[in-house]
Formats: structure tokens, C-alpha cells, sequence
């Protein structure tokens, strides 16, 4: 953590976030002056630009990784190790999935979905626990197997009995 390889990728992850935001406050107004429409037309030309820009909350995240990935070649070339890099990486796509949670989804059940799902598993992720919450989960001593079948009965055989 003290070493000038970590502190050099911590300032390009700083660096490549506020070059994100700058980037995306400047892009933001001339993409959607560029595909908004001018007059009511339903053509194909013009769904297509309304579809692309339904997806322009998601500048932001996207300019942020494409940042943090020319940040981690210089680091990787510099110093040939990119660890703070792989956490920034984490973070950038939980900000990702935050921005599509919050700008995107409109549905009540998907909006419930992102707030007890979405969102803490992102979290998780993005701090590098979801493989360990992963690892402790129950495994059931039953698989589909068991209910697409009429003979099989291994993991309950008293069940095989009743049968």
C-alpha cells in the first residue's frame, strides 16, 4: 500500500474519475442535442437515435473504465503490477450498475429488484466479498434431477420406500 507503484495507481484512479466527470458534463449536452429529435418522426433512424439515447446515463461509467484501462497499461508498464488498478476496476462497474439501477429502470418490481439485489451485490463485488458470501452459502442436498425423475430417490431413500 506504501509502495510509489500503489500511490501512482490510486492518483490515476482519481485522475481517470474526474476526467470522467469533466469528460461526461462536456459529451453529455452535445450527444443529446445530436439525438434528439427535432420533430415528431417515428421512422427507423429515429427510433434508433431514441434507443441510443435512452442509454446515455451510462456514459459516465463507460468513460470511467475506458479511463482507468489507459491508466492501468501506463501502470502495468511502469511498474508491471496493477492490484489497485483491479479494485478501481470493481468500483467503476458498481458505479455502472448504480447509474443503470437509478436512471434506467423504471418498473416498480425491477426498481425492488435493484434496491435488494442489484445494488448490494454490486457492493459486494465491488469490495471483493462476494466470493467469500458465495463460498458460505447451504448447498441443498437436492438438485432438479430429483424432480424431473420417478426412480431416483439416492438422497432420500425414504423416500424410495413409499414409492
Amino acid at each position: 500500500m506504501l509502495s510509489p507503484a500503489a500511490w501512482s495507481q490510486f492518483i490515476l484512479l482519481v485522475l481517470a474519475y474526474y476526467g470522467t466527470v469533466f469528460a461526461a458534463k462536456k459529451m453529455n449536452p452535445i450527444i443529446t442535442r445530436i439525438l434528439t429529435l427535432q420533430d415528431r418522426s417515428t421512422s427507423v433512424i429515429a427510433q434508433i437515435r431514441l434507443f441510443i439515447l435512452m442509454f446515455l446515463a451510462l456514459l459516465m461509467p463507460l468513460l470511467a473504465y475506458a479511463f482507468k484501462g489507459i491508466g492501468e497499461t501506463l501502470t502495468r508498464s511502469i511498474f508491471g503490477s496493477g492490484a489497485a488498478i483491479a479494485f478501481g476496476k470493481r468500483v467503476f462497474l458498481f458505479l455502472a450498475i448504480r447509474s443503470f439501477a437509478r436512471d434506467m429502470l423504471t418498473d416498480t418490481l425491477l426498481q425492488l429488484l435493484e434496491k435488494f439485489v442489484l445494488i448490494p451485490v454490486g457492493a459486494l463485488y465491488a469490495l471483493g466479498l462476494l466470493d467469500m458470501v458465495a463460498a458460505r452459502q447451504p448447498r441443498l442436498p437436492f438438485s432438479a434431477r430429483h424432480f424431473n425423475s420417478d426412480e431416483y430417490h439416492g438422497d432420500f431413500p425414504d423416500l424410495a420406500r413409499r414409492t
